[in-house]
């Protein structure tokens, strides 16, 4: 785990008051049923989400992606964190004129960054730009 996905899953947990289930995506899952039943849970899920939703404000400041994608962790918290995230996305950015990126959940996995890492080493050889027998 990194230091960011190990401190989302402790505050999490945090204000939710459930216990680690596993790993983090186990743990997600987990609280996202919980929420379903149980409103301080959901209270809960949306007031990480709203966290969530102003820190993408402020790197959307600095950097102007078109598109989010909330993958491995928010994956299993599905809408629960997405519309409050987006909603105060949108209310953090600077000028609401120009809209913000568009926030969405990721659906390749936990695996999706290493695997796409490995694809962008390897776009060269890919591409046939690089030979491997030089």
């Amino acid at each position: 785990l990194d230091a960011f996905e190990r401190t989302l899953d402790q505050r999490l947990l945090a204000a939710v008051g459930m216990p680690e289930s596993g790993t983090p995506r186990e743990t997600a899952a987990a609280v996202a049923a919980a929420a379903q039943d149980d409103p301080r849970v959901r209270a809960g899920v949306e007031a990480v989400a709203r966290w969530v939703g102003r820190g993408l404000g402020i790197v959307t400041g600095v950097v102007d992606p078109g598109t989010i994608v909330l993958g491995g962790y928010f994956a299993p918290l599905g809408d629960l964190v997405l519309h409050p995230a987006a909603e105060e996305l949108a209310a953090s950015l600077a000028s609401s004129d120009l809209g913000g990126p568009d926030l969405r959940l990721g659906e390749l996995g936990t695996g999706s960054a290493a695997t796409g890492a490995a694809e962008r080493a390897l776009e060269g050889v890919l591409a046939g730009s690089v030979d491997l027998l030089d």
